[in-house]
């Protein structure tokens, strides 16, 4: 009876083991889920930018870090438009992963890690990057997934999602979806308002980190200009955190078209062990270009094995909205 007993206490125990051994592996397994491993450690170049490309604009869907041991894939359906009574017909879209200064990755036969595809109703379509092609052991490799609509007609939607998965375990750990919310600056004052992600809580062993992206208008036929943004990082009393070299959780940074910059705060730097520390992600537009949409992500990612455990866009802000009626209380 004692030794049955002393089995079960031991069984939770050795299944944390197991799945934390599993997922180490995980970060170690070099093979890409759909070709052979990699020979060396020589990462590939990067290929055309997406400057020299015209037609329909890109519409980053976030902007993560990826390292080795997972696979970042984006997924299209075609999805009928539950606004129309018509039938949805083929889509054609072009998906593609570029990095912070807006080059097209290469995959490891030199080619870009690119793809358009026609879709047809209700089916679905996806691109793979596995980490191991740009990051190499320790490393966190920003990268930001794209989709463009070549040919839509009416009554169709062509629905995205952002997913991160483990390649050994092929577990699912993120799953973004749409697209990111971009804000259209302003190139006159006065200055945006700041805009914030809301409360998360972060503990020791986890950095957070918000990215801000330069990407084209919809709304505009000009390339974007260079912008200008603060990113912040505080506590619930808007009072600056402070990183173990003794600067600021603030950044001022001038973005240039397609490129993406970010602002990062480790855990362990203002969290007790077993302690949540709770922290509201913030920016800024100082000066901005007409032509040019601004798009955050915010990610936390575990600091041993690199990879992302949480990926949020801004939400619409419903809640005291001016132009949201509220109900009168109740007499």
């Amino acid at each position: 009876m004692r030794t049955n007993r002393k089995l079960v206490n031991t069984l939770p125990r050795i299944a944390a083991i197991v799945l934390t051994t599993l997922l180490a592996a995980g970060n170690l397994y070099l093979t890409n889920a759909s070709g052979p491993a990699l020979a060396g450690k020589k990462l590939p170049a990067l290929g055309t930018s997406l400057q020299e490309e015209t037609g329909p604009v890109h519409r980053p869907l976030a902007t993560v870090g990826i390292t080795v041991g997972q696979t970042a894939r984006v997924n299209v359906v075609n999805s009928p438009d539950p606004n129309s009574s018509i039938p949805p017909g083929p889509v054609s879209v072009e998906m593609c992963f570029h990095d912070s200064n807006g080059d097209i990755i290469l995959d490891r036969s030199g080619r870009p890690v690119q793809k358009s595809v026609t879709i047809d109703p209700h089916h679905g379509d996806f691109l793979d990057l596995n980490g191991n092609l740009v990051a190499g052991p320790g490393a966190h490799v920003v990268i930001i997934p794209c989709f463009r609509i070549l040919r839509i007609s009416e009554g169709t939607l062509a629905v995205p999602t952002l997913e991160l998965f483990n390649n050994l375990l092929k577990t699912t750990f993120v799953l973004s979806p749409g697209t990111a919310r971009g804000f259209d600056p302003q190139p006159d004052p006065p200055v945006a308002p700041e805009v914030a992600f809301g409360l998360v809580g972060i503990t020791q062993g986890v950095t957070a980190r918000l990215y801000v992206i330069n990407a084209q208008s919809p709304n505009s036929l000009n390339p974007p200009d260079p912008v200008t943004v603060e990113i912040t990082l505080h506590d619930a009393n808007g009072s600056f955190f402070v990183d173990r070299t003794g600067r600021q959780t603030r950044k001022i940074a001038t973005i240039d078209p397609n490129h993406a910059d970010f602002l990062e705060l480790n855990g362990n730097d203002i969290a007790a062990p077993g302690a949540r520390v709770g922290i509201i992600p913030c920016f800024k537009i100082l000066r901005g270009s007409a032509s040019s949409l601004v798009v955050p992500t915010f990610e936390m990612y575990v600091n041993f094995t690199q990879q992302t455990l949480l990926l949020s866009n801004v939400g619409d802000p419903h809640v005291g909205d001016p132009h949201t009626p509220v109900a009168p209380a109740a007499q």
